[in-house]
């Protein structure tokens, strides 16, 4: 069985909070053996997990410290397991959008094995949530892969997918650098909300009616897939161990990414 790890030595990294819309600090330092994903929020230490999840349409929560499903994905998928993430706002900073700043920071720190197993969760029987036509399931397998489809009413988006063995590597090379996105109708219903002061084309995708509005474009023609399937690893991470299972995801989000890891948590 696989040994836990941690960072050979802390790494830091800056940015703007995607909601909040200030300057956060995030250090990440080397965890102790079976101590798992640590936040740690003016001296309070609150330890990411089903107990702590929550969220929603937007983001993902772990108590008071939001948008942390980048992060998570980042640190589930290069094979993290003990870690803690000393901050000093309460939501992990937006960097860029995507996964891809923390991969670099965690890489640049370096990882090392620790004294003890990594626990594992291998399924019994299948695990759905779902409703108005959306759904994510979880299936027993040996190892952990996914196939993701979405499907948008928008000319740029439409109906995309991506199927893939989750590898550190596979992880970095197709997922890491997609960069979350949204479209005109959608940002103006989250400044109305009060959310995303933050957001801006540095970090975010932003489609127009008819255009990408950022300069670059898109880094992958489904882009959009590929970040939900990065959503949903960072989910995954809250888990009490890492899974094996073939995920299968249409049409999924944070609320039902956090619902079937619940399910699945509850019988662990």
């Amino acid at each position: 069985m696989a040994r836990q790890t941690t960072l050979k030595k802390e790494t830091r990294l800056s940015g703007a909070g995607l909601h909040c819309g200030k300057p956060v600090e995030l250090v990440m330092k080397p965890g102790k053996p079976g101590s798992g994903i640590v936040f740690s929020l003016g001296g309070k230490k609150i330890k990411a997990g089903l107990k702590k999840a929550g969220g929603g349409l937007y983001s993902v929560h772990a108590g008071p410290v939001a948008t942390i499903e980048h992060l998570l994905a980042a640190i589930y998928a290069i094979e993290l397991d003990n870690v803690e993430l000393e901050l000093s706002e309460k939501e992990i900073p937006i960097m860029d959008g995507s996964a891809m700043p923390f991969i670099l920071a965690i890489e640049k720190a370096g990882l090392q094995e620790q004294g003890r197993s990594r626990k594992e969760i291998n399924l019994k029987e299948i695990f759905v949530a779902g409703r108005d036509g959306r759904l994510i399931a979880a299936s027993p397998a040996k190892s952990l892969s996914m196939l993701c489809a979405i499907d948008f009413p928008h000319p740029l988006i439409g109906r995309q997918v991506i199927e893939l063995e989750v590898t550190p590597r596979n992880f970095k090379k197709q997922l890491a650098s997609a960069r979350t996105f949204g479209w005109e109708d959608q940002v103006k219903e989250q400044r109305r909300a009060g959310l995303i002061k933050g957001a801006s084309l540095k970090n975010a995708v932003y489609f127009g009616k008819k255009v990408v509005r950022n300069p670059e474009g898109l880094r992958f023609r489904n882009e959009p897939v590929r970040h939900k399937a990065l959503d949903i690893l960072g989910a995954l991470a809250l888990l009490p161990g890492r899974l094996n299972a073939r995920i299968t995801a249409y049409r999924s989000g944070h609320a039902l990414d956090l619902e079937l890891i619940q399910k699945i948590g509850g019988k662990q």
